[in-house]
């Protein structure tokens, strides 16, 4: 009896020896958004190497691992998606232009309508094929209603809106007072296939895919001529002018994504370009009162050119926990080729279909700032 009691403690003491000599089975998994991740190459297309990861049928009959020691897979993300608020500022147009004089100097330009505005930021995306490798990602941002305006006023009846000075249109000629409205609205759609690749605990992303951007301008200038001089009103009236443009882009765009960690915060660097087909439409209508009746000119136009669009984007990622994470960051974005409002200014032209200028740029930038969540 003392005997076979003996040979089980020294049969269990050589069994816990063993258990103790080999080496912790490793973890495996994928972690999106540039989190830590261990894996068997600098490049794989699995998350989990099933070849690695052994199952109860190959370990033999009898043989116990405790608890520590078990293979421990962590689950790996398939889909994810973000949802972002924008705070943008709206820049001049790059060339900058007088709108209103005030005898012969300048008295507004377009760097004077520069506006901020909020936005709404999305995107979901899913991967394929089962691979960490490949997915596909639809996004969407929208700024609205991106309206600045501005009022002048001279006794001395000296303001005029450049582009309108003529006595056929006293009130834009001679006013006494000229309010100015500029409002944008900004779309964009777009669907990218993302290629991506694992290198050293950084994620490379390349993407590809259909882009649409609508672009819509309205400015709207009032001039106000009924002060009188002396006893005497030069022109008993108010004339108005608005010019309407909308800027539909087509076209192919590519990217790039760079991320890596940076303890507890991730740091991600985006990219992107294109060249678009720009389906650009403008319609103009003046009204204006003079000493002999009013005046009413319109005039509609449309034209299709080539726009091309560059985006850039710094962020700083958050984990907060396995499923949601806090992202924050900057990003700029500038349009060429595009119809804007305050280039379309020529009424005196109208009547012999001025055409519409798509020679605008249109350049915008500012915070976002939002939650990202993988499942």
């Amino acid at each position: 009896m003392k005997k076979s009691l003996l040979a089980c403690l020294l049969a269990a003491g050589m069994t816990t020896g063993a258990l103790q000599a080999q080496e912790p089975f490793p973890i495996q998994f994928i972690a999106l958004g540039g989190n830590t991740q261990t894996v068997p190459s600098d490049d794989y297309d699995q998350p989990f190497d099933a070849a690695t990861i052994p199952s109860a049928s190959d370990a033999p009959a009898g043989d116990y691992q405790p608890e520590y020691r078990k293979p421990r897979q962590r689950y790996v993300p398939t889909n994810y998606a973000q949802a972002s608020g924008l705070l943008m500022h709206r820049v001049s147009t790059g060339a900058d232009r007088a709108l209103v004089a005030q005898g012969v100097t300048s008295a507004l330009e377009t760097s004077d309508l520069d506006a901020l505005t909020g936005g709404f930021q999305a995107t979901i995306g899913w991967q394929l094929f089962g691979s960490a490798h490949h997915a596909l990602e639809l996004s969407y941002f929208g700024l609205y209603d991106w309206s600045e305006s501005a009022t002048l006023t001279s006794p001395a009846n000296n303001l005029s809106v450049v582009g309108v000075t003529s006595v056929a249109f006293p009130n834009f000629s001679l006013a006494s007072a000229v309010d100015v409205d500029y409002s944008s609205d900004l779309y964009n759609a777009e669907f990218n296939y993302v290629r991506s690749f694992y290198y050293q605990g950084a994620k490379i992303d390349f993407l590809s895919g259909f882009r649409y951007v609508h672009l819509d301008e309205n400015l709207g200038i009032t001039a106000d001529n009924t002060t009188a001089i002396g006893s005497f009103p030069l022109v008993p009236g108010i004339g108005t002018y608005d010019v309407d443009v909308r800027n539909n882009l087509f076209g192919h765009q590519i990217g790039g994504r760079y991320s890596r960690p940076l303890g507890r915060w991730s740091l991600q660097t985006v990219g992107k370009a294109g060249v678009f087909l720009n389906d650009a439409s403008s319609s103009q209508s003046l009204t204006d009162v003079t000493l002999l009746g009013p005046v009413a000119v319109a005039s509609e136009s449309d034209r299709r050119s080539v726009a091309a669009l560059g985006e850039l984007g710094i962020f700083g990622r958050r984990q907060l926990t396995d499923t949601w994470a806090l992202r924050v960051g900057y990003q700029a974005t500038g349009i060429g080729g595009v119809a804007l409002a305050t280039n379309q200014t020529t009424p005196l032209e109208l009547s012999t279909s001025a055409g519409i200028d798509t020679d605008g740029f249109f350049f915008m930038h500012g915070g976002v700032f939002g939650l990202e969540a993988a499942w």
